[in-house]
């Protein structure tokens, strides 16, 4: 296997160490003396951060289901192990993981877990943070800690897991993961329509529901809105929800034959996530189509109304995200924007002092993920 040496010796473009067990990646990590970046298959790197340049090390290789109880519907993979090979697994079971996050399923269950990233109508409305029950974690010190359980009520102690879920590995390598799955529903498709009724009327329509009835509006360029909705359960169900969502006032309304482009994520694109009251979700959305079409013609736009989030892609989206806050405002907004840059522009900005705390206790080298400074981030 192959050795971190030191920051000086460091080529431009080091080979990638690729340990095969959580033991090996223990010891990479006792004995390096230069930081890592840690890796599943490398296919978003340029998602989160900013982080430095650092030799890359890749979990890919601890792979594979080593627990599966169908019966309580839990299951624990290697880090390194794809979305597509645990779906055959659980699958075979008639059983799924409840997420698919943006990407494909090529990305592996530790950096799921890692990026903590969102996906496009989950069944049920769920997050990755509601499904992991417990990850084995390598410390920044080489140390191999196991957090959370192979149960689903697991509440003893401080819920290192959630710590761990979107830390983006600088708090500790996740070399095993153990979810939680659902049983596949005898019917599940998902509905598209195009919107013909006003979005200060629509909008209200989507904020009220109170079932799990994971929906989103979407637009591309200058196209109108797109409603999208994920029905399923028995039969009954379904055809009920499906009723429910064609009375929302849409039309040419189907089951789209390809689905690759509700999660795909073009890696030049710049991708910000703008999280807001749903109270100001009109408001929010008004203001934001207007700047696309000043500043991104070609943007796609997203809006989950259950989390009052908007997802934004475009190949430039600096312009939009510097006027939005005061121009949201004006359209009246009334509380603050969280704006999140998941892919593109971002600043380096110093830890707070949970951030440098958290990061001394688990990393005190400074070796996973380091944070780019401004003197090494171009």
């Amino acid at each position: 296997m192959t050795e971190l040496g030191t920051a000086s010796t460091v080529p431009m473009e080091p080979a990638i160490v690729r340990p095969t067990t959580t033991a090996e990646v223990a010891e990479v990590l006792r004995t390096a003396t230069a930081s890592v970046r840690v890796m599943g298959n490398g296919r978003w790197l340029m998602g989160g951060g900013p982080f430095a340049a650092a030799a890359p090390l890749s979990v890919r290789a601890v792979a594979g289901v080593s627990a599966f109880s169908p019966g309580d519907l839990v299951l624990t993979a290697g880090a390194g192990t794809t979305l597509r090979e645990l779906a055959t697994v659980a699958g075979a079971e008639g059983q799924m993981l409840a997420v698919a996050p943006y990407g494909d399923d090529d990305a592996t269950i530790g950096s799921v877990v890692a990026t903590g990233g969102p996906a496009p109508l989950a069944f049920g409305d769920y997050t990755i943070r509601d499904l992991v029950l417990g990850l084995t974690v390598v410390t920044g010190t080489g140390d191999i800690i196991r957090v959370g359980g192979r149960v689903v009520k697991n509440v003893a102690g401080f819920d290192l897991v959630r710590l761990h879920t979107g830390a983006w590995g600088t708090l500790g390598i996740i070399t095993e993961v153990t979810v939680r799955l659902h049983a596949i529903p005898a019917i599940d498709t998902i509905r598209c329509g195009v919107v013909d009724v006003p979005l200060a009327t629509l909008v209200p329509r989507l904020l009220e529901q109170r079932a799990p009835l994971p929906m989103q509006l979407a637009w591309t360029g200058d196209t109108g809105p797109v409603l999208w909705a994920r029905c399923s359960g028995n039969a009954a169900r379904a055809t009920a929800l499906q009723a429910h969502v064609a009375a929302m006032g849409l039309r040419d309304m189907a089951a789209p034959a390809d689905l690759s482009a509700l999660r795909a994520t073009p890696s030049e694109a710049d991708v910000v996530r703008v999280q807001a009251a749903r109270s100001d979700a009109i408001a929010v959305l008004d203001t934001l189509q207007v700047l696309l079409r000043a500043h991104a013609p070609t943007a796609t736009m997203v809006w989950d109304p259950l989390r009052g989030s908007t997802r934004v892609v475009a190949p430039s989206l600096a312009a939009v995200m510097d006027e939005l806050p005061a121009r949201a405002r004006t359209a009246g907004a009334r509380q603050a924007l969280l704006v999140i840059w998941e892919q593109g522009r971002r600043t380096v900005r110093p830890l707070s002092t949970v951030e440098a705390r958290l990061k001394a206790a688990f990393d005190p080298r400074g070796l996973l993920n380091p944070q780019a400074t401004p003197e090494t981030f171009p």
